[in-house]
C-alpha cells in the first residue's frame, strides 16, 4: 500500500497541470517524509548489523 502511495505521490508530483501551491506544499511534505521514513529504517538496520557483528568480535576474540 505504501508503494502505491508513493507511485501516486511521484506521478502527481511528475503531472503538468495546474495544481494549487496549498496541495502541492502538501504533496512535497509527504514525499519527504516517505523519504526520511525511509532512511530511519536502513539508518536502524545498518546499527544493528553492526552491533550484531561487535557482539561476535567480542565473544571470538574474548580470552577464555
Amino acid at each position: 500500500m505504501n508503494e502505491d502511495f508513493e507511485k501516486e505521490l511521484a506521478n502527481l508530483k511528475n503531472n503538468e497541470e495546474k495544481i494549487p501551491r496549498e496541495v502541492k506544499e502538501k504533496i512535497d511534505v509527504a514525499y519527504q517524509k516517505i523519504k526520511t521514513s525511509r532512511n530511519k529504517k536502513r539508518r536502524l538496520g545498518t546499527v544493528l548489523i553492526a552491533s550484531i557483528a561487535a557482539l561476535i568480535w567480542i565473544v571470538v576474540c574474548s580470552p577464555q
